[in-house]
C-alpha cells in the first residue's frame, strides 16, 4: 500500500472508532498488511493528524495556484483562502470532528498537531501577501490560528451544502481582525 492509502485507512479507522480506541493493529488488520507498514510512514499516532493537516495545505495551495489577487482587499483574499481550505478538508471532515471532540482528553495530541496548525496559518498569511516576522508577524499567526479555530468549529455545526453559516462567520470575524489589525497598525 502506498503512503496516500495507508493515510486513508488511518483516517476512516479514527473516523469509525475514535482517536481513544484508534490502533495501528486494528489498521493493519483491516488493510491486510503488517503493522511495520504503517511503521514506516507513521512514527506515532499523532503523524497521522499531521499528515492530513500537511495534505489538507498541500490541496489548498495548489487549488490556489494560478489565482491572483491583484484587485482584492486583504480580508477578501483571506476570505478566499481560507473558504479554499475547508472545502478540501470536507473529505477529512468526520475525522476532524472526531479529533475535535476526543482531544480535550489527549493534549500531547493536540499539542503534536497545533504546531503544523500554525504552520499552515503561516502559509495562509503567505499565501496572502502578509508577512509573519517580527511582532507583528506572530499577532497575525495568533489572530488567524484564533480565528480560523473558531471557523472550523462553525464549519463542524454547519451541514449546509453552500456554507452559509461558516461564511457568514468566517466573514463577520475577519471583519473584527480587520478593525483590530488597523487600531494596532498591522
Amino acid at each position: 500500500m502506498k503512503k496516500d492509502e495507508l493515510l486513508k485507512a488511518c483516517v476512516e479507522s479514527i473516523s469509525t472508532m475514535g482517536w481513544k480506541d484508534f490502533n495501528f493493529a486494528h489498521v493493519a488488520e483491516e488493510a491486510k498488511i503488517p503493522v511495520s507498514k504503517l511503521y514506516d510512514v507513521f512514527e506515532s499516532r499523532s503523524a497521522i493528524p499531521q499528515a492530513v493537516i500537511r495534505k489538507i495545505d498541500h490541496d489548498m495551495l495548489l487549488e490556489l495556484d494560478g489565482e491572483i489577487f491583484e484587485e482584492s482587499s486583504t480580508r477578501d483574499i483571506l476570505f478566499e483562502i481560507i473558504m479554499t481550505r475547508l472545502e478540501v478538508a470536507t473529505p477529512y471532515k468526520r475525522f476532524i470532528e472526531v479529533l475535535w471532540k476526543e482531544w480535550p482528553a489527549d493534549m500531547f495530541s493536540a499539542l503534536m498537531a497545533a504546531t503544523q496548525g500554525v504552520g499552515s496559518m503561516g502559509w495562509i498569511l503567505d499565501r496572502a501577501g502578509l508577512n509573519t516576522s517580527g511582532l507583528g508577524g506572530v499577532m497575525r499567526l495568533q489572530g488567524l490560528t484564533i480565528l480560523y479555530l473558531l471557523t472550523v468549529k462553525t464549519w463542524l455545526e454547519d451541514d449546509s451544502e453552500d456554507m452559509e453559516k461558516t461564511m457568514s462567520f468566517l466573514d463577520q470575524g475577519l471583519g473584527r481582525v480587520e478593525r483590530i489589525a488597523k487600531a494596532m497598525n498591522l
